[in-house]
């Protein structure tokens, strides 16, 4: 046992200059080489991610240059009216469907405190429908027909009163402003 552990350690003290004792036999290549390798190996990695910078960068500048065209948007208020006591408006929420040519309605929600503002980005006619909330009995909704051509503002009439939970409604029309 003796005899194994003084060779080693013969074998380590005649070990070459430049050499690493810490990985034993493994390590026969000098620490140069082995710095210079491992700043290749960083050079090559930053080569790589700056190539991939630059390609990405390239492939968006066409589609950017595309895009000369001025984007033309419009806006679309959706106000309500104050018509009843503040208790009620302080509950009243109208649903404010918005659908281009038959398509999918997008909604929100406006309130007599908090009109309803969408940008229209392309010119078509489009449908608006206030509907109060679920809990309403009566004549709860109304439509309006437009076109996206121009800024509106619509103000939504509601003939209602609260009753209990919910709201009795007689009438709901929209009214436009401009």
């Amino acid at each position: 046992m003796s005899g194994s552990s003084d060779n080693t350690l013969a074998q380590a003290s005649k070990r070459p200059p430049g050499t690493s004792i810490l990985a034993g036999n493994f390590a026969s290549e000098p620490l140069d080489s082995q710095y210079a390798w491992s700043m290749f190996r960083r050079f090559l990695i930053a080569a790589v991610v700056s190539l991939a910078l630059v390609l990405s960068a390239t492939a968006v500048l066409p589609a950017a240059a595309k895009t000369n065209t001025a984007v033309c948007t419009h806006k679309l208020i959706v106000a309500v009216k104050k018509t009843m006591a503040p208790a009620a408006e302080k509950k009243l929420a109208v649903l404010v469907l918005l659908s281009q040519n038959g398509g999918a309605p997008a909604g929100a929600l406006a309130t007599p405190s908090r009109p309803l503002t969408v940008l229209q980005n392309n010119s078509g006619l489009y449908r608006v429908k206030a509907v109060i909330d679920s809990s309403c009995k009566g004549s709860c909704q109304a439509s309006y027909r437009l076109s996206g051509s121009a800024n509106h503002k619509l103000l939504v009439v509601p003939s209602c009163q609260l009753k209990g939970s919910g709201f009795v409604c007689s009438k709901v029309k929209i009214v436009k402003v401009y």
